[in-house]
């Protein structure tokens, strides 16, 4: 059964992250990102910018991008029952095309996982900046937190709700590389062909409490005529889970 982000506010306020502009974070997609300034690099409209426990709900909600899906000029692809990639920077000219307006990755390569040896364990080590480039506040390998996809099946975000929003995918230990493959399972196709999805990040060691929320535009492909719609009467609230091995 999967489950909705009817508890988003009290599970997005869990932890959070300093406030050091290098080491912001973000979904990354230019073509699908409901951002009413894609290229902005610091204040509210960046979306790598964390969004802090006193925010108000017009504030945090959908990052506060909410008005502005009119500048979204595509839709990210859900595969359904199987695998795609999401990529996450700080900055979209840190990331190629399709996804940014950059060159290429930095780093080069997106999709090295550091060893527990190479990570280090301090703040300037090579995981916590992932070889230079970022602060993802994970002084060690273990300290990677986490990162889910939610799903809302309503084609505009102004009237999606807390109670809309269905997690679909999380990642225990985001962020730990730029590119991360991720699963879709069997969700039933968009109405419309549209649905409104949004990352959602948790770092670890913080200063402040803070949380992250990338909202975007969405489809499912390859839905199955007989996937069940989204039960939510019999869904499971969101909950912390500090080894994935022993939550079921």
């Amino acid at each position: 059964m999967m489950t909705p982000a009817s508890l988003v506010i009290v599970v997005v306020t869990l932890l959070a992250q300093l406030n050091v502009a290098s080491g912001h974070f973000s979904f990354i997609d230019m073509n699908s990102q409901i951002a009413c300034n894609i290229t902005a690099d610091d204040g509210i409209n960046w979306l790598s910018k964390p969004i802090m426990e006193d925010a108000q709900y017009s504030e945090w909600w959908m990052h506060g991008q909410i008005s502005c899906q009119s500048e979204a000029k595509g839709s990210f692809a859900l595969p359904a029952n199987n695998r795609t990639h999401i990529v996450m920077s700080s900055r979209i000219e840190l990331v190629p095309p399709p996804y940014g307006i950059g060159k290429g990755y930095t780093p080069t390569n997106p999709d090295i996982v550091l060893t527990r040896q190479e990570w280090g364990k301090d703040f300037d080590d090579p995981g916590n900046t992932l070889r230079g480039k970022h602060n993802i506040h994970a002084y060690t390998r273990d300290d990677t937190a986490g990162c889910a996809l939610a799903i809302a099946y309503k084609n505009r975000a102004a009237e999606v709700l807390p109670e809309d929003l269905v997690i679909f995918t999380v990642i225990h230990d985001c962020v730990k590389r730029q590119r991360e493959p991720i699963y879709i399972p069997n969700l039933p196709a968009c109405p419309n062909n549209i649905c409104i999805c949004a990352w959602l990040w948790l770092p670890k060691n913080s200063g402040a409490r803070n949380f992250y929320m990338t909202p975007f535009v969405c489809h499912v492909t390859g839905a199955n005529m007989d996937a069940s719609p989204i039960d939510y009467d019999y869904a499971i609230p969101p909950r912390r889970c500090l080894d994935p091995k022993l939550c079921k």
